[in-house]
C-alpha cells in the first residue's frame, strides 16, 4: 500500500508556507515569509557537495573532497557543455556541434563571438571596437590590440613593447625593440632582408643583409647607356671647365646645397654619378683618338 499526494505544503512556526511541492505542476518551491530556500545535498559521510543558494542565487558543486562538474547533454545523451571544477576549464561543443560563446550588449547584439568551428575570436562590431588589453600584475595596460584604428600597442607602464618572431625551431629571428628603437632581422641561421614593393607587387628596394648589398629596381632606377648613343651630345670639356668655375659642381648634377636642403634620391644619385664616369670614358676615347693621330703625323 502506498500514499500518494498531490502537494506537500511546509510551514514555519508562524504558519507561514517556506516550502511547496506540487505534484500537478511538478514544482518544487522553498523559500519566502523569511526564508532562504536553500538545497543541500550531501555524499554519504554527510558532507555537502552541492548547495543551491536561494539566498544569493547561487550553485555551489564541489567541496568535501569532490570536483564540482557541470554537464549538460544533447538529445541523444552527449555531452556538449563541461564545468570542470577540478581543473577549471570550461569545455563547450564536440558531439557533432561546435563550441561557440557568444557576448552580447545592453541591445542584444553580439559584441564577442569565441567560434569553436572555425577557431576564431571575433570582437566589436554592432557600433562596438573590438579592443584587446592585456594588463601587467598592477592592473596598468602593457598591451593594447585597438580594433577601431588597427593599431597595436605595446609597452609603457614601466614596460618596453618589444616584439619577437620566431622561427618553426622556436629562434627569434625578428626583434622589434620598443625601448631602444631598433628592428633587429635575421640571426640564428636566417639572414635579415629587407624587400620593398610597389603597388604591383614588384620588388623595388632589396637589402640583402648576407652580402650587405642594397638593390634597387623600379622606374626610379634610370641606367645611363643612353650616354653611348650615337646622337648623345656631349658636352666639351671647355663648357664643363667653365661651368664649374661658374657653379662649383658638375653639369646636371644638383649642388651640394641644393642636395642637403631637399635631399636627393639615391638611385638618381647613382645613375648621375654613372653618366658622368660614361662621359669621361667618351671624353679619354676622343683625347686617345687625338694622340694617336698626332703620333702618325
Amino acid at each position: 500500500m502506498s500514499n500518494s499526494f498531490k502537494e506537500i505544503t511546509l510551514h514555519n512556526d508562524a504558519s507561514e508556507t517556506t516550502g511547496h511541492l506540487s505534484g500537478q505542476g511538478g514544482n518544487l518551491k522553498l523559500g519566502g515569509s523569511g526564508s532562504q530556500g536553500d538545497i543541500g545535498l550531501c555524499k554519504e559521510d554527510g558532507a555537502q557537495t552541492i548547495h543551491l543558494d536561494g539566498g544569493d542565487g547561487n550553485i555551489h558543486a564541489g567541496g568535501a573532497g569532490s570536483n564540482g562538474d557541470l554537464r549538460l547533454m544533447n538529445n541523444e545523451g552527449n555531452m556538449t557543455v563541461h564545468v570542470d571544477g577540478g581543473s577549471g576549464n570550461l569545455k563547450l561543443g564536440g558531439a557533432g556541434t561546435q563550441g561557440d560563446v557568444i557576448l552580447c550588449d545592453a541591445n542584444g547584439d553580439t559584441g564577442v563571438h569565441i567560434d569553436g568551428g572555425s577557431g576564431n575570436i571575433n570582437l566589436g562590431g554592432a557600433g562596438h571596437n573590438g579592443d584587446v588589453r592585456v594588463m601587467n600584475s598592477d592592473g596598468d595596460v602593457t598591451g593594447h590590440l585597438d580594433g577601431g584604428t588597427g593599431n597595436l600597442h605595446l609597452g609603457g607602464s614601466g614596460t618596453q613593447g618589444d616584439l619577437d618572431l620566431k622561427n618553426v625551431e622556436g629562434l627569434t629571428t625578428v626583434h622589434v625593440d620598443g625601448g631602444n628603437g631598433n628592428i633587429a632581422l635575421g640571426g640564428n641561421g636566417s639572414n635579415g632582408d629587407v624587400r620593398l614593393k610597389n603597388a604591383g607587387g614588384e620588388v623595388t628596394v632589396h637589402i640583402d643583409a648576407e652580402t650587405g648589398d642594397l638593390i634597387l629596381n623600379g622606374a626610379s632606377v634610370k641606367p645611363a647607356d643612353y650616354v653611348f648613343s650615337p646622337d648623345y651630345e656631349l658636352l666639351p670639356l671647355t663648357d664643363v671647365k667653365s661651368f664649374i668655375r661658374q657653379n662649383r659642381h658638375l653639369p646636371g648634377v644638383p649642388s651640394g646645397h641644393t642636395i642637403k636642403a631637399n635631399g636627393m634620391s639615391m638611385a638618381n644619385l647613382t645613375m648621375k654619378l654613372l653618366e658622368k664616369v660614361e662621359e669621361l670614358t667618351l671624353h679619354m676615347i676622343r683625347q686617345e683618338e687625338t694622340i694617336n693621330e698626332l703620333k702618325r703625323k
